[in-house]
């Protein structure tokens, strides 16, 4: 599916392959780690989908895809980047755990049959389409591949002019993200955190490619454009997933 990337998608893409390539070099066993999502699991807790097909967009180190699998689901997991991908490879063989990983561009998923799915999450990657026509061909393939009535577990950072408003008591923190953006530009090399043989150590890694996050608003007029109806939308801190102030949308099809 990586032959079929949109050109002007391609060199935008290659950088977070080579994010992690940087990232792994330096002996570091995960850029992003976190818990899985604390929304997803309630979203689970609160519907029975044991034994069902599940689709994760762009699911990065595996977090929620080996939670999904662990709640019993059988879970397809897409990722844009090789690198990840044959990481996660590596920690289901290692683990145990049967998960179906593929690299592929979350806009075209031509290898992946309709009404495949009963469910599709999409945790912490839609800020990575930035443009609109990318983020409209992406929840067109979800419609696509989610049965009728099959539903869009959706989280991703929100606009941070937003998330001030709601969570005045991170403002010290939401204050930081705002100059971290002023001081870098895309591409930029800037200070990281990560473990290196169990110790916190900084290395240098280029500023994230440009990036879209929105209000909640937007995100379910989005979703709701693509065809779908928004059956929960909230505003989250909990989870430390994108920049730690996240949007979620559950939807139907």
């Amino acid at each position: 599916m990586t032959d079929q990337l949109p050109d002007n998608n391609r060199t935008y893409y290659h950088a977070y392959e080579e994010r992690y390539i940087a990232v792994y070099r330096t002996g570091a066993q995960f850029w992003n780690p976190h818990e899985p999502s604390s929304a997803l699991a309630e979203f689970l807790d609160a519907h029975n989908y044991s034994n069902k097909n599940v689709l994760e967009l762009g699911c990065g180190e595996g977090f929620e895809s080996f939670y999904l699998a662990s709640r019993g689901l059988n879970v397809t997991a897409v990722d844009i980047s090789p690198t990840v991908i044959e990481k996660c490879r590596a920690l289901a063989l290692e683990r145990g755990v049967d998960i179906n990983l593929q690299v592929g561009d979350m806009t075209q998923l031509d290898a992946l049959a309709s009404q495949s799915f009963e469910l599709v999450v999409n945790v912490g990657s839609y800020h990575m389409l930035h443009q609109s026509e990318h983020r409209e061909r992406c929840l067109q393939e979800v419609n696509r591949l989610l049965v009728p009535g099959g539903r869009l577990f959706f989280q991703n950072g929100l606009d941070l002019k937003e998330a001030a408003v709601y969570f005045p008591e991170d403002s010290e923190r939401i204050k930081a993200f705002k100059e971290l953006r002023r001081t870098y530009r895309p591409g930029q090399p800037a200070p990281r955190r990560v473990v290196i043989n169990g110790r916190e150590e900084t290395i240098s890694l280029p500023i994230s490619p440009k990036t879209w996050f929105a209000r909640l608003d937007e995100y379910t007029a989005e979703i709701e454009a693509a065809g779908f109806k928004v059956e929960q939308a909230l505003r989250t801190n909990r989870d430390r997933i994108n920049i730690g102030w996240e949007a979620v949308v559950v939807a139907g099809k």
